[in-house]
């Protein structure tokens, strides 16, 4: 297991997270907390 690409990722993988949040978490990405 990798675990710097856990920690580091480019602004593709934010924003992809920040998407999958919305879905998942209507109050927003509880990660990037934008």
């Amino acid at each position: 297991m990798e675990k710097d690409k856990k920690i580091i990722f480019n602004k593709y993988d934010a924003e992809h997270i920040y998407e999958i949040s919305l879905e998942n978490f209507q109050e927003g990405c509880y990660i990037c907390n934008k």
